[in-house]
């Protein structure tokens, strides 16, 4: 039998909903960078920035910025109220690309709205733990 392969399209997967690299806010001020973004930013002093609307962020090597914790993350009580003052609701994830003209990180705001855990949270009586 002869195929006529023109009349087939090839079959691909999607291309990941998610950035490869990512940094997230957390409620309680946590500024949270993945781990594959750690990775590349390796163990050079970062400095972050954030725009006034806080619809982007800028992380860029700088001689005498902070060193970044390994664990990639920040714990800044004052970030959850810039975002409130915002009228932005917490958490919120910045999809990271490498920009390579001015050589930094930047993010822009992921319009989406973290899921929260989609597990229902159960109302434990004292019978349930009691065995």
């Amino acid at each position: 039998m002869k195929i006529d392969y023109s009349q087939y399209f090839e079959v691909k997967p999607d291309e990941p909903a998610r950035s490869l690299y990512a940094v997230t806010i957390t409620a309680n001020g946590k500024l949270n960078i993945n781990g594959k973004l750690m990775e590349k930013l390796k163990d050079e002093p970062q400095n972050i920035l954030l725009s006034k609307d806080l619809k982007s962020i800028i992380i860029s090597a700088h001689e005498g910025s902070m060193k970044l914790p390994k664990s990639g993350s920040l714990k800044i009580t004052t970030i959850a109220r810039k975002f409130a003052e915002h009228k932005i609701k917490l958490p919120v994830r910045y999809a990271i690309k490498w920009e390579k003209e001015n050589e930094l990180w930047m993010g822009i705001l992921d319009q989406n709205v973290m899921p929260k855990s989609t597990r229902k949270k159960r109302n434990l009586k004292i019978e349930d733990v009691i065995v």
